[in-house]
């Protein structure tokens, strides 16, 4: 089960003075769904697959946060902004805990994680907000993907394919060398900046490897979309643990008003009371577009607290 803490401040200015209104709950609020996910990914050791699996949990903050920011795409390379590899990073430490530095095993691995979702006509998601719903099209499952091969450490592009009816996406994976393939199969790779990218197609169609190209665009040049303006720093990240399950832990918090005209500071804990740990902080007018506030660490004790020093005005609402 998992838990949000959500404030709600009002201030209002009359003639130079500050009246000030919190409402929170001394109980944390109980999150509406399931921000919980268990994943399977398989693993080539000789003519055998393992498997195996990451427990997946997503901060609804940072699900939330991340559905309420612009989806406005007005051009292709727009797409890059949604390649969010700081977000997806633990889980593609999970996966290179396996494959160790096979870059090949590594986005293979990858592919198989995603293809096991749901195909579904869908608009343009964030890959956080994929991993929740589970569910996608071309383009939601390659920025999925891309962001997390990226986080793992390949060089990597997306391939867009206009003149595709309909329009189709895929993931360009730099190798130095000739992925493997079925002896009668011939890989397909198109070149970047004297680079090759080997195609990677996410879709759940098949059990895909890199170097295949679906038949839909066997013949078609896609555009190239290189990934150097992609998200550089996520306000916080997934957690994910591979084949055991994830320890719960909770966050409590609160908000006080300091003596500073128009300063306050959110407090509380986490447990279990671990030190160094990041804690995000977001606020809103209307609790639907959230944006990114600042960033806290908890001390030796897990506790944790964030100034508030900007002048707020109006109704606020602050999620940690």
């Amino acid at each position: 089960m998992k838990f949000k803490a959500l404030f709600t401040l009002i201030i209002i200015s009359l003639s130079g003075v500050s009246l000030v209104y919190i409402s929170y709950s001394s109980k944390m609020d109980k999150v509406e769904g399931d921000f919980e996910r268990v994943f399977t990914f398989y693993v080539q050791a000789g003519a055998l697959q393992i498997a195996h699996k990451i427990y997946v949990s997503v901060p609804p903050s940072l699900y939330y946060f991340y559905r309420g920011i612009s989806h406005s795409t007005f051009n292709v390379i727009d797409y890059c902004k949604y390649v969010t590899p700081e977000a997806v990073r633990p889980v593609a430490e999970c996966i290179r805990e396996v494959v160790g530095g096979d870059d090949e095993s590594f986005a293979n691995a990858v592919l198989t994680l995603i293809q096991q979702m749901s195909y579904t006509l869908s608009d343009v998601k964030y890959p956080v907000e994929t991993l929740v719903d589970g569910c996608g099209d071309c383009d939601v499952f390659s920025l999925l993907a891309a962001s997390m091969m990226k986080a793992g450490g390949l060089d990597i592009v997306l391939f867009y394919y206009k003149d595709s009816s309909p329009t189709h996406m895929n993931v360009g994976v730099y190798l130095n060398f000739t992925p493997s393939l079925n002896w009668w199969e011939t890989p397909t790779c198109f070149e970047h900046q004297g680079k090759k990218y080997w195609v990677a197609e996410c879709t759940p169609q098949r059990r895909w490897k890199i170097g295949e190209q679906p038949g839909i665009v066997a013949n078609i040049k896609p555009i190239i979309i290189p990934l150097d303006n992609c998200e550089g720093k996520s306000p916080a990240k997934v957690s994910a643990s591979l084949d055991k399950p994830l320890k719960a832990s909770s966050i409590s918090a609160s908000i006080k008003h300091l003596n500073n005209e128009n300063c306050f500071s959110l407090f509380g804990s986490i447990t279990p009371g671990l030190a160094g740990q990041p804690i995000a902080i977001y606020i809103s007018k209307d609790e639907k577009h959230w944006r990114f506030l600042g960033e806290t660490f908890t001390d030796d004790f897990g506790n944790y607290s964030f100034k508030l020093t900007a002048n707020l005005t109006g109704l606020n609402h602050f999620k940690v």
